[in-house]
């Protein structure tokens, strides 16, 4: 069953391995704050907007409908959704806020804050909550995955993959995330969904 969802969904897994590669290959250029600075030299306040909205396609007012829609026209593919994002909310939750006694957000480190050439966003209550992983970047992926694997048009999956990677890559420019929590988020979205599609689907014989 691995092996004939592997061979299926080519296009999927090469997008994703592409969008995971080139995070870790940052990750691996320098420490997480000096890549936070060096990721905000490019930021304005125009591409603020732009990735302000780029960032909220992952959140309920998008995915709701999106299961809400599978529910009406395949429960069986809904219920799927329905269990791909509940999991890996939970585990990012959970790591979020069980795994590390220190996990500050962006704005929350002092050295950034001190930065006079640092740019915030204008008029905007910055998210001070625990950092690693991010949620978003987790719920982005979940949703490229499973709609990429439910999908007959195996090519859909490389626009999927982009926009996920895109709101991954927003959290961080937008000072919202770390670039760690964001690389770690995509692959606790895409390796348990992928994970789950595959126990599930044999079980329950999900289909396109």
């Amino acid at each position: 069953m691995v092996l004939k969802t592997v061979k299926e969904n080519k296009p999927l897994l090469i997008s994703y391995f592409i969008v995971v590669f080139i995070g870790c290959t940052f990750l691996s250029l320098d420490q997480k704050i000096p890549l936070q600075i060096s990721t905000n030299q490019f930021t304005s306040d125009s591409l603020d907007l732009f990735f302000l909205f780029i960032t909220k396609l992952a959140e309920g007012w998008l995915t709701v409908p999106i299961l809400i829609y599978f529910l009406i026209n395949d429960w069986r593919k809904a219920i799927l959704i329905g269990i791909c994002y509940g999991v890996t909310a939970i585990i990012a939750i959970i790591i979020k806020n069980y795994a590390f006694d220190v996990n500050s957000r962006p704005f929350g480190v002092s050295v950034l804050n001190q930065l006079e050439s640092y740019h915030w966003i204008k008029n905007y209550k910055m998210p001070t909550g625990n950092s690693f992983p991010s949620g978003h970047t987790t719920t982005a992926f979940t949703f490229a995955i499973i709609l990429s694997l439910l999908n007959k048009n195996k090519w859909l999956s490389i626009p999927f993959v982009f926009i996920a990677g895109l709101i991954g890559f927003s959290r961080t420019f937008l000072s919202f995330h770390f670039l760690i929590d964001v690389v770690v988020g995509s692959i606790i979205g895409g390796v348990t969904t992928f994970s789950l599609y595959v126990m599930l689907n044999n079980r329950f014989r999900f289909k396109n």
